[in-house]
């Protein structure tokens, strides 16, 4: 999931490896015929608690590029392995981090969440954006949403128009700002959609 990637720009005045580890690739090869563009997630320290709207966002992509109408029809996406393994019965996939439910005594290493909320966002997500129902999703629908503090027009605003917003780094405001300090930018695309969609995150 993660790539390097030739940019126009130095690597250093892009990436900010004192705010996260994290690149993440919004663009995949199959939706799209321009070169993949990185985009540094800046997330706060619970990086499990943020990381599954990433991969929600790039499962979403055949959808949003109407290459696959359904998620389990959605080729080369995390979703659809998951979905064919649940058929098939069998385990979550090796290859990826697993979704291991609310935090317990000996928590096992995975996402914070269970796999069946992921599925409903994916589905829920996915059906607004196949029949162009902008803004029509319900809080109650998703109990990832409601335990990020993230409302339902935020999050569809950043599942459909991410790259529109955003440009080399997205994160709340405050680490927007302190990525842009970090890298000597002088202006960065995004601070005010940060302090819109992402003043809870």
């Amino acid at each position: 999931m993660i790539k390097l990637l030739v940019m126009p720009q130095s690597r250093k005045s892009q990436i900010s490896l004192i705010d996260t580890p994290i690149l993440f690739t919004t663009s995949m090869s199959f939706t799209s015929s321009k070169p993949a563009k990185a985009v540094q997630i800046l997330f706060p320290i619970n990086l499990s608690l943020y990381f599954p709207l990433c991969t929600a966002y790039v499962d979403l992509n055949p959808i949003r590029a109407k290459m696959a109408e359904k998620p389990e029809t959605a080729s080369h996406t995390s979703i659809k392995k998951r979905i064919d393994a649940a058929k098939n019965q069998q385990s979550q996939p090796s290859a990826l981090m697993p979704f291991v439910g609310c935090y317990r005594k000996e928590m096992p290493k995975g996402l914070t969440y269970l796999l069946n909320d992921y599925y409903e966002l994916i589905d829920t997500t996915s059906r607004c954006i196949r029949d162009d129902k902008t803004g029509y999703m319900d809080n109650k629908q998703s109990l990832i949403l409601e335990r990020l503090g993230l409302g339902t027009a935020q999050w569809l605003t950043l599942s459909t128009e991410f790259e529109k917003h955003f440009c080399y780094a997205a994160g709340a405001e405050q680490m927007m700002s302190m990525f842009k300090r970090h890298t000597h930018h002088q202006r960065l695309r995004g601070m005010g959609k940060a302090k819109e969609l992402l003043k809870q995150a």
